[in-house]
């Protein structure tokens, strides 16, 4: 192998240690693991040895195959046994000269976290103001039923700005 060779792939490895996102490769077809960064051992509490040693099922839980080049919500199991979300990428490499599966996994959990947080603010908000809504139409019917009664009494009507609201309408 040439040094320009050698140069590339231990750049390439570099750049995969200092990315956040977890990278996982496999075999393609023992679904051993070949290579993990630092960052999928800190997101699943193993060790590069640990990750290097156990089944690829046994941290990524999936039901389908994955397509080449589409991300795809996953479960991913740490150590200890506790689940996260993740979302993951996935492509086919050549990886030292064994047909393998590059997973990348970003840790969703607090994206889905604050995405929930957010729909049950803006639920909150729309009760709210469906609340105050039905309440301002029920004070103005009440303004002119108020007018109207005054009027049948002969009276001046209390409510001026119902009044104006009839001549717009």
């Amino acid at each position: 192998m040439s040094d320009s060779k050698l140069f590339d792939e231990s750049v390439a490895m570099s750049i995969l240690e200092l990315i956040p996102e977890g990278v996982f490769i496999v075999d393609e077809t023992s679904n051993t693991p070949l290579y993990a960064n630092s960052a999928l051992c800190r997101m699943t509490g193993y060790d590069l040895n640990g990750i290097m040693n156990t089944n690829t099922r046994e941290i990524i839980r999936y039901q389908e195959n994955f397509k080449e080049g589409r991300s795809k919500e996953i479960e991913v199991i740490t150590r200890e046994g506790s689940i996260f979300l993740a979302e993951v990428f996935t492509s086919k490499l050549l990886f030292n000269g064994s047909s393998s599966k590059c997973y990348i996994l970003k840790d969703i959990t607090e994206v889905r976290k604050n995405e929930r947080m957010i729909n049950e603010q803006i639920s909150e908000l729309r009760r709210w103001h469906d609340a105050t809504l039905g309440r301002e139409v029920r004070i103005i019917e009440l303004k002119r039923e108020v007018n109207s009664l005054l009027f049948e009494l002969g009276r001046e009507p209390k409510y001026k700005s119902v009044l104006k609201e009839r001549e717009n309408e």
